[in-house]
């Protein structure tokens, strides 16, 4: 068994882990309930551009998390698992990203693989999966960056900048010019 399928029996494990019970504990942290309801309250408006709670407009962080958020419940009602349900897929898709670029930048499936656990098992990176805030979704579209400007750095095809440069906009709709900070140091430096 190569250490790729292992990795994606990994994810499947992982997937189960993280989706039971997801849904059986409320919004009770401050920031996980003022998202959720910011959500709920744009999407009872039918408004994804403006994010309000209680009357009083929150222009203070970007609009995307709250709009992934508001795809959450139209798909599974406005509840905690609705609300939480694209974090669970955020920290997947960062875990693949992890594996991808370690496999990019040191031709070694099996460290791969333990890049991609040892990410899974970090407490920071499951508990911004276990919150909703912008952190998690973040995390992906730097991640997403970085493996796009290695990608392009290797195979010189503009495709791959573009999408290193689709993930940098996402990460300002979802937290602001953080997202610049380490890409960008990457781009400078490497």
């Amino acid at each position: 068994m190569n250490n790729t399928y292992r990795f994606y029996i990994f994810l499947l494990i992982c997937s189960f882990f993280l989706f039971v019970h997801l849904g059986s504990f409320g919004v009770l942290e401050s920031s996980d309930a003022r998202y959720a309801e910011i959500a709920r309250e744009m999407m009872q408006a039918d408004d994804y551009l403006n994010p309000v709670l209680m009357g009083i407009h929150h222009y203070h962080k970007p609009p995307l998390t709250y709009d992934i958020t508001i795809l959450g419940y139209k798909l599974f009602g406005a509840n905690a698992f609705g609300a939480r349900f694209f974090l669970q897929i955020a920290l997947l898709i960062q875990m693949l990203l992890v594996f991808e670029l370690y496999k990019l930048l040191f031709h070694d499936k099996q460290g791969a693989l333990f890049a991609a656990l040892i990410y899974f098992s970090l407490p920071l990176v499951l508990i911004s999966t276990r919150n909703l805030t912008t952190d998690a979704y973040l995390n992906t579209f730097i991640l997403s960056s970085l493996y796009f400007w290695v990608r392009y750095r290797q195979d010189q095809k503009m495709l791959f900048l573009y999408f290193f440069t689709i993930s940098l906009a996402l990460g300002f709709l979802t937290k602001g010019p953080v997202v610049l900070i380490i890409p960008l140091l990457c781009v400078l430096y490497a």
